[in-house]
C-alpha cells in the first residue's frame, strides 16, 4: 500500500503467544509462529496474540478475528478498538485472546478489519502429527 494513500492501513500483524509492554514503550512479542504442530484435536491456545502496526491518516474502528480454515466461523473476534491518527501517524494495535479452541487441521487465518471490513489478513496452521510409534 502506498503510504501517500489517505486513509488508515494496516502494515503488519504478527501473531504470538503473549506480548509485553516494557519500559520506553517497547514490545516484548512472545512465541511468535506461523505454525501450530499438535498430537491431538481439538486443541485450546490458552493465549492467542495479534500485534497490527498501522499507519496513515483518520479515524475508524479496528478489529482483529481468527476464522476457520472454510472462512465460514468466525472462532473469536475482538472489541472494536478506535484509531485516530494525524497525518503520517502511526501505532500498534494489540489484541490478546485467551482460551482460544482449534477444532480441526487447516489455514486458519487472522484478519484485521477496518469498519468492520476486511483490510489485511494473514494465515496460520494447525498441523496433526501423530507421535512415532517405537
Amino acid at each position: 500500500m502506498n503510504p501517500e494513500t489517505p486513509g488508515l492501513h494496516p502494515h503488519y500483524t504478527l501473531i504470538c503467544d503473549d506480548v509485553r509492554l516494557e519500559l520506553g514503550n517497547r514490545f516484548s512479542l512472545i512465541g511468535v509462529f506461523q505454525n501450530i504442530v499438535t498430537a491431538q484435536l481439538p486443541i485450546s491456545l490458552v493465549k492467542l496474540a495479534a500485534v497490527t502496526y498501522w499507519h496513515g491518516q483518520g479515524t475508524g474502528a479496528a478489529q482483529v478475528r481468527v476464522v476457520s480454515p472454510d472462512r465460514t466461523e468466525v472462532i473469536v473476534i475482538s472489541e472494536p478498538t478506535t484509531i485516530d491518527l494525524p497525518a503520517g501517524g502511526f501505532t500498534h494495535n494489540v489484541v490478546l485472546f485467551v482460551n482460544v479452541a482449534l477444532q480441526r487441521e487447516g489455514t486458519y487465518w487472522v484478519q484485521t478489519l477496518l469498519d468492520s471490513k476486511v483490510v489485511g489478513e494473514v494465515p496460520f496452521s494447525v498441523v496433526l502429527q501423530q507421535p512415532e510409534s517405537a
